[in-house]
């Protein structure tokens, strides 16, 4: 996994909520054992190359649409059809930088 593919992981993680990464065995160990729910080393993180990760992130994230305010919609339809593209027609990698891309924007969007 390169350092933009472990970048975008943690974005992706974050937004989903779902799962904690840990970088290290140390890190793990600080958290409080009875606060995890589902964990894996971030190096584990299968975001870049198993639709079966990657497919519930487009789903949340198609499902943002009804509560994206009207003045972001433009870009926020553009941030759509690029995915929608990416399912199609593109690899699994460019897939997975779309939809962290598009998260980026989300989370900019959304302070």
């Amino acid at each position: 996994m390169t350092e933009e593919q472990l970048q975008y992981s943690k974005v992706i993680v974050g937004f989903m909520g779902d799962i904690i990464i840990f970088d290290s065995e140390e890190d793990m160990r600080a958290y409080p054992i009875l606060e995890l729910t589902s964990w894996c080393y971030s190096w584990q993180c299968q975001y870049h190359t198993s639709y079966d990760w990657l497919m519930p992130v487009w789903v949340k994230f198609r499902d943002l649409e009804k509560v994206v305010p009207l003045a972001q919609m433009t870009e926020c339809t553009r941030l759509f059809s690029n995915i929608e593209k990416a399912i199609v027609h593109k690899p699994i990698d460019q897939l997975f930088e779309a939809l962290a891309e598009a998260i980026i924007w989300y989370n900019q969007t959304k302070k």
